[in-house]
């Protein structure tokens, strides 16, 4: 995807809704050892999502992301996420692709294949 970005052909943001893997929760062991306890307030949610975005800064850097506030949850009510899933939206903010829920039910090259189709390529 870098390259469409980088050619300004493709938008691309993150939303970040919620802990896939909390601690307290269904955690599972990570390789950098960070675990964070399920965000209560929007502004621990802000904090542990900018943690991730600072950790996957090799494919999300200068990516925007927006934050789901806990006390209403309403992105992860519209778009019936966890723990993860692809969504792309055409100009006019219409869903034109949506994954089933990841890891398991996406793929990544089924969501390049069509971003391809999409600008012709």
């Amino acid at each position: 995807m870098r390259p469409y970005l980088d050619a300004g052909s493709l938008s691309l943001f993150l939303v970040y809704i919620r802990e896939a893997h909390p601690e307290g929760g269904w955690a599972i062991p990570a390789a950098d050892g960070i675990c964070y306890r399920q965000p209560k307030t929007l502004a621990s949610r802000l904090a542990v999502a900018a943690k991730f975005a600072e950790h996957q800064a090799e494919w999300c850097a200068g990516v925007p992301m927006l934050v789901d506030d806990p006390t209403t949850n309403a992105l992860d009510i519209a778009y019936e996420a966890p723990p993860e899933r692809l969504v792309v939206l055409d100009e006019q903010l219409n869903v034109v692709f949506f994954s089933g829920q990841g890891p398991f039910q996406y793929s990544v090259p089924k969501l390049a294949a069509f971003v391809k189709a999409q600008l012709g390529e």
